[in-house]
């Protein structure tokens, strides 16, 4: 290893030994100073810099843009009842259903089995509160049937809310059980 220089200096009546202001070149010390500066790597640091401010002005460059933050569009799907049976003639509901954020929704359903005449109908009421129900009666939903092979398809017409809270009955008309397979609120904001 190279041997440090070392310079003596008279610091408050004592004798003090103090490293000379060097550094490292190869294997030994040189003295650092305006004719000798420190050596650093400004290249490199000036290269990165430049990285660095490029990243920046592409970043800022998206921010001035029109950002798309649209993630499953205007319409949202959420499945709220699987596989219930309704009885023959009889009806079933839904539960409170919140709708926060919603302007207005429509129901589809997928019935176990193919019916041509219409044996569901579907009501609705809203909620003031956690219990109480708005004034109005129950209102009927109108729909539209699309009948496959194995099953029929229910969608209802759009309804715009009257509150964020919903109750959705489901009554059966006909003589015989219907299951509902798959029960969708489809919300539109």
């Amino acid at each position: 290893m190279a041997d440090m220089k070392y310079q003596k200096r008279r610091i408050e009546g004592s004798d003090v030994i103090m490293p000379e202001p060097q550094h490292l070149e190869g294997n030994k010390y040189v003295n650092t100073g305006t004719s000798n500066p420190l050596p650093t790597s400004d290249a490199a640091i000036r290269q990165e810099l430049q990285q660095i401010k490029q990243t920046q002005d592409n970043i800022l460059a998206k921010l001035n843009d029109t950002i798309n933050t649209q993630v499953t569009g205007s319409n949202a799907e959420e499945l709220i009842l699987r596989n219930i049976t309704v009885s023959a003639n009889s009806s079933i509901d839904s539960g409170t259903i919140p709708l926060e954020g919603v302007d207005n929704i429509s129901v589809g359903i997928r019935l176990g089995g193919v019916f041509t005449n219409n044996p569901i109908k579907i009501y609705f009421r809203w909620r003031n509160g956690l219990s109480q129900f708005m004034d109005n009666s129950r209102e009927e939903f109108k729909y539209h049937t699309n009948v496959t092979a194995n099953h029929s398809r229910i969608l209802t017409e759009r309804t715009e809310l009257v509150s964020s809270r919903l109750v959705i009955y489901f009554e059966n008309t006909s003589g015989e059980d219907i299951n509902l397979t798959d029960v969708y609120i489809y919300k539109y904001t």
